[in-house]
């Protein structure tokens, strides 16, 4: 009986018989997949990609809209210490400081140490701004409110240096300067610009005394 039903089974098989499916399956549209599975589906964002990650502005060129004043002196970013004269070896601190701001006009503030070796306390500073902004640069001696050293010249249109010296005594002659960064008259915005203080440059004119 058994032997008589597998043949029975091939045979239909091979006769290409059709056997009966669930009522809710299609045979000629493949395997059945729920809607839930669907819907689901749709939903997922690409592979690698963030469904709510904004979108993003990737060009340095444009200025932001709007940015902070210029903040009151009396609280400076500090920038720490650098050695500003001939220096022996090893250095006692640092020649270069650097600061990467977000934009924002602001006060820096970089004391400038002397070493026992004579030379001449200097240092040159240096505003990197973006394209199609615009900001100026002024540095004081010893605080906000003290002699002006220098206005930042502007070397190109992205880049502005200024300068600053103060003669060598026998006495210590370490000092503060005071930089203050602020948005230019006209400038369409702001954006990220990096200050550049590097001490022992050569500057011709004391400016600190």
């Amino acid at each position: 009986m058994q032997r008589v039903s597998l043949l029975a089974i091939a045979a239909c098989i091979l006769a290409s018989c059709k056997f009966p499916y669930p009522a809710d399956v299609d045979p000629d549209a493949g395997s059945a997949v729920s809607s839930d599975s669907v819907a689901a589906s749709d939903a997922m964002p690409d592979s690698g990609a963030s469904a709510d990650a904004p979108d993003v502005d990737a060009s340095t060129d444009a200025p932001l809209p709007n940015c902070a004043s210029t903040p009151v002196c009396v609280a400076p970013i500090d920038l720490g210490m650098i050695t500003a004269d001939p220096h022996g070896t090893p250095q006692p601190y640092p020649v270069l400081a650097s600061y990467e701001s977000n934009g924002d006009p602001s006060w820096y503030r970089v004391r400038l140490m002397d070493t026992p070796a004579p030379g001449n306390l200097t240092a040159s500073i240096e505003l990197i701004m973006p394209a199609n902004t615009n900001y100026d640069m002024r540095v004081y001696c010893s605080s906000c409110g003290g002699q002006l050293a220098d206005i930042g010249d502007q070397a190109e249109a992205t880049r502005e240096i200024a300068s600053v010296r103060r003669d060598d005594t026998s006495s210590v002659d370490d000092f503060d300067i005071w930089i203050e960064v602020k948005r230019a008259p006209g400038s369409a915005g702001c954006g990220p610009y990096r200050l550049v203080v590097a001490g022992n440059q050569p500057v011709g004119v004391a400016t600190c005394n």
